[in-house]
């Protein structure tokens, strides 16, 4: 679920990828966003159907995607968006949020953190703080909410299988063997001792 007060549009982007195999060695974001833009690496891909589910009333908050590619024109899912759906492919098909509320009301840089809390102020009326300290006032109907929900898409029981599966055919992931982890990891050992 995201929650989001006024803020600028978000970049066009695809969604996390996961691959065959990959749960075995949890990979970098870096690296798997780099495997999925690359398209070298779409063949050991899990398909992900992604349900998304929006509430909000306020200006702007767009959900635009572009279903023919990043190169062909855009389609959006536009506010009043009160219980309204769409299944998507986001590891495969462009997307992006568009500008929330108005640009005078979008927070300025810092004021809310990763540590801030929404807290119900009464009636309509929302709060983020840190702490005690109030950060930000708001009502329910500028407040965009998200849900996004994720499953797994098979076209049969042999592909669902491979997900899992051991075996040398499976995937990139499966074939590494730990000298060749470990090759990597001396390779670029910022990406992998980076937090």
């Amino acid at each position: 679920m995201n929650v989001n007060t006024a803020t600028p549009a978000g970049a066009a982007h695809l969604d996390l990828p996961t691959f065959r195999g990959s749960h075995r060695w949890p990979p970098h974001v870096w690296l798997l966003m780099a495997m999925s833009y690359s398209g070298l690496f779409a063949e050991w891909m899990v398909p992900i159907a992604s349900g998304l589910a929006w509430f909000y009333c306020g200006g702007g908050g767009d959900f635009e995607y572009w279903p023919d590619g990043p190169d062909r024109p855009s389609q959006r899912e536009a506010s009043p968006l009160w219980n309204v759906g769409q299944i998507s492919d986001n590891e495969y098909m462009w997307h992006r949020v568009g500008a929330i509320g108005r640009p005078e009301d979008v927070p300025a840089p810092g004021v809310v953190r990763s540590e801030s809390l929404l807290h119900h102020a009464g009636g309509a009326a929302w709060e983020i703080r840190d702490g005690d300290e109030v950060k930000l006032r708001t009502d329910l109907d500028q407040l965009r909410i998200s849900l996004l929900w994720k499953a797994f898409v098979f076209r049969d029981a042999s592909a669902r299988t491979s997900l899992a599966a051991a075996s040398a055919s499976s995937g990139p992931a499966t074939r590494s063997t730990p000298a060749w982890q470990k090759r990597i990891v001396a390779s670029y050992p910022a990406a992998f001792h980076a937090d």
